[in-house]
């Protein structure tokens, strides 16, 4: 029973250790978020212009065809297909800086050292919606460089253009303004540990 007795303190005093390195983890990495939080929302405001602009750009090419302004394989390149050439190239590039924005909270996130089960969920919750972002973006990247190349060939046909468009305008087009979840996770974390504004402060 004296065993017993002396255990019960030790347990309690284990029990509150744990729970105060949880908390402190949980301070660490929202100090984090918060940090990240202030940066997805300018990644996520210019995903929002890029991909408004994509939509209506890539529906326009897919309806339009290869527009008047072509020539009927004349071996000459129109000014209309130099331009759309231009287009892709541009949102090309655009769509590789936001990725590489995402790239970066992501690997931030899973380079953190965390313990408590819980955080770590929260953790590849995260990173799982960062990568599923960049893999969309990713996915666009092969098909803007194909119809950067295909758009100019002097001997395409009038009212022709590079099958890649079609398919570029059918995965943009329900794409949803993003949210930020890293804010999300930070208040669920804040408000399960506690954590004040001057513990997360940075």
């Amino acid at each position: 029973m004296k065993s017993l007795k002396f255990s019960v303190p030790i347990m309690i005093c284990a029990l509150l250790v744990g729970c105060s390195a949880e908390k402190s983890e949980g301070k660490r990495f929202c100090a984090l978020l918060n940090k990240q939080a202030r940066v997805l929302d300018g990644l996520n405001s210019q995903e929002a212009t890029v991909m408004q602009s994509l939509q209506s750009w890539s529906g326009q090419q897919a309806f339009m065809g290869g527009g008047s302004a072509m020539p009927f394989g004349g071996g000459m390149v129109s000014a209309f297909q130099t331009q759309a050439s231009h287009n892709a190239r541009n949102f090309k590039a655009q769509l590789a800086s936001l990725r590489a924005g995402l790239a970066s909270l992501s690997q931030e996130l899973s380079a953190e050292q965390l313990k408590a089960p819980y955080i770590q969920t929260v953790r590849s919750g995260l990173v799982q919606a960062l990568d599923s972002r960049s893999r969309l973006m990713g996915d666009l990247d092969p098909l803007l460089e194909d119809y950067a190349r295909g758009i100019v060939n002097p001997n395409l046909q009038i009212g022709m253009h590079p099958v890649s468009i079609d398919t570029i305008a059918a995965k943009v087009r329900g794409h949803q303004t993003p949210t930020n979840n890293v804010a999300q996770a930070l208040q669920e974390l804040r408000t399960k540990y506690s954590i004040s504004d001057s513990d997360i402060a940075n």
